[in-house]
Order: structure tokens, then C-alpha cells, then sequence
């Protein structure tokens, strides 16, 4: 950064930064400027113009030396001591959000952001029903299309959840979306009143122009495809032979379903997903959200699905509680 680019961000910075006499003057005794300033004053006649300035560390009398800065170095020092007493470089993490923050450059999910329209790096916030939830199953023992066999040692699943991705921020001009972790993807599906712009594609990347955003929600599916395991598929077999008993009049739909989302919780903890947002700026800002099971998984997904199926006296169905937590890396 040179003189002018730091006046520039300088000025922008101290717009809404109010410092006291006592906090600057804390500062610069910090930084031995007071020391020096003291120095100037009792030091020999004022050389001339075309002298040269003293570059030659001092002791300060700690057994330390402090080196003379520029003054426009010096008051970077100031500029950071005093925003750090106001908190507005806590927890940023890295000095791209900086540079982001000088330049009015922000961006969060929705979902994970405060009302304020921010995000805390390392706080686990809980994903409400309405922006995360399951939307459709697909399990079954694998079949051959082409030979018209089934093979019962095989149970495949998908799980499909619908995923509120919506972004805010300020200045932003696209937002790209990817997703890892063991068979996780984003599905082509979407809900028909979204009447989405961008065409939608399975895959785990796709990026969208910020100004193109659903007034109300980006919605897309997190898609979970995967075999169940020797334990979950015995559990299953004798699920599905039970359910299909024609002595049984109930279904066990609901268990197959617990079962399914058990699986889902331990592949969402291995999921991340990754924004990043480009600027009008040409500048860039990425953010990571790791899924962890909300407390005890079993028991939120009981509730969920006891809510799912219940209305409350005036119709209205209850609130549902959440199923997964969200955590800024």
C-alpha cells in the first residue's frame, strides 16, 4: 500500500470512527511517537531542508528500540490501533475481508447471516426448517433396467433437500456455488413458483449474476446419493419386508424415512459447502458453511416428523424444530 492508496482507505475508515484525545494519545505513547515527538523538541538547531531524515532506531529505556516511521506509517498504526478498539477488525479472519470491508464489499448466506445481515466465522447457527429441510426419497434394491433384474443385496438411496442459498451483501455482481463431500451434488430440480431465471443443472458447481436472484428465495436441492451399509440394510430389509405385508395394515414409511435421514446426518457432517462472491469491484470474497446434526439427531428428526404430520387447533401446522447446524469456517 502506498501513501495514496492508504490516505484513500484512510479517510473511508475514519467516516464513521469516532476516537477519543485519550485513546490517540495511548496509542502513539505505544508506539514511542510521544518519545520522539519529545525528542525533536530538545534536539539540536533544525537542520535544512535538504538534510536527511534520522532513520537510526532509539532506545525507549526497556532494553527494546523502536524504529522511526514515516508519518503516514505511523498513522496506519494509529488508524489500526483505533479500529481495533472499536471492534471492526474482530474476527474478519483474513486481510481480503479487509480490503472487502474498505471497499464496502460484503456478502453472506441468508441463512447463516444475523439480522443485521452478517456472519460470525466459527459460530454454528441453526438451519430453520424453511431454509433446509427434506424434500424428496428415492430407496429401493438396485434394479437392472436393461436386464429387468433386481438385485436385493443392494439398497440405493437418494435423499433430496431443499436448500434456501439466497445471498446479501453489497456490491456483489455474481456468487458461484460449489459443494464437497462423499456423494453430495446439487439436483436440477427446483420448486415451480421459484420461476428461476438461470437454467438448472446437476452437478456440484454453478454461479448465478447476483441481480438475478428470486425477490423472495434461491432455492435449490442438495442431493444425497449414496448405498447403505451392511448394518442400515439389514435394518432396512426387515423395514421394508414388514411394510410390505398385506397382514399389516399401517405403513412403516415413516421409519424407512428415519433410517434414511441417520444416513444423511453422517454424510452431511462431511459436506462443505463454498460461495464465492465477485464484486463489482472485480475484487472476490469465498465463505465455507460446514452441516453438523443438530443435538440429538434421532430425536429433532422424531420431532420433525411428528410436526410434518400435525396441525395445531387454528390449522396451522406447529413450528417444526431444526435439523442442522451451519458453521462459517
Amino acid at each position: 500500500m502506498n501513501e495514496n492508496e492508504f490516505r484513500r482507505a484512510y479517510a473511508y475508515l475514519q467516516r464513521n470512527v469516532v476516537a477519543s484525545d485519550e485513546l490517540k494519545r495511548r496509542t502513539k505513547a505505544s508506539l514511542g511517537l510521544l518519545e520522539e515527538a519529545a525528542e525533536r523538541q530538545t534536539a539540536a538547531p533544525v537542520r535544512s531542508a535538504g538534510a536527511q531524515t534520522r532513520k537510526r532506531p532509539f532506545d525507549r529505556g526497556f532494553g527494546k528500540t523502536v524504529t522511526v516511521l514515516p508519518a503516514w506509517k505511523a498513522a496506519v498504526a494509529t488508524c489500526l490501533a483505533v479500529l481495533v478498539g472499536v471492534g471492526l477488525l474482530a474476527g474478519t479472519g483474513s486481510f481480503t475481508r479487509i480490503q472487502s470491508a474498505i471497499a464496502g464489499n460484503t456478502f453472506a448466506l441468508a441463512a447463516y447471516a444475523d439480522e443485521g445481515g452478517s456472519s460470525t466465522p466459527g459460530r454454528a447457527i441453526a438451519l430453520s426448517v424453511e431454509d433446509f429441510y427434506p424434500l424428496r426419497t428415492s430407496a429401493g434394491y438396485y434394479h437392472d433396467i436393461e436386464n429387468h433384474t433386481t438385485d436385493t443385496s443392494i439398497v440405493v438411496a437418494q435423499r433430496c433437500y431443499n436448500f434456501n442459498l439466497t445471498c446479501i451483501g453489497n456490491n456483489i455482481d455474481s456468487i458461484a456455488y460449489r459443494i464437497d463431500g462423499p456423494d453430495a451434488s446439487f439436483g436440477s430440480w427446483t420448486i415451480p413458483e421459484d420461476n428461476q431465471p438461470n437454467e438448472v443443472t446437476d452437478g456440484t458447481e454453478f454461479s448465478i449474476k447476483y441481480n438475478t436472484q428470486n425477490s423472495s428465495k434461491l432455492n435449490r436441492e442438495l442431493v444425497l446419493s449414496y448405498l447403505l451399509g451392511p448394518e442400515a440394510k439389514a435394518e432396512f430389509d426387515d423395514l421394508y419386508k414388514r411394510d410390505h405385508d398385506p397382514a399389516r395394515p399401517e405403513s412403516l414409511s415413516n421409519e424407512i424415512d428415519a433410517l434414511l435421514a441417520q444416513h444423511d446426518a453422517i454424510k452431511l457432517s462431511n459436506t462443505k459447502l463454498t460461495l464465492t462472491a465477485t464484486f463489482n469491484d472485480g475484487s472476490m470474497q469465498e465463505k465455507a458453511y460446514r452441516f453438523v446434526p443438530c443435538g440429538s439427531f434421532e430425536n429433532a428428526y422424531e420431532a420433525y416428523q411428528n410436526t410434518k404430520h400435525s396441525e395445531s387447533p387454528s390449522g396451522d401446522k406447529p413450528d417444526s424444530p431444526a435439523l442442522f447446524m451451519l458453521i462459517e469456517e
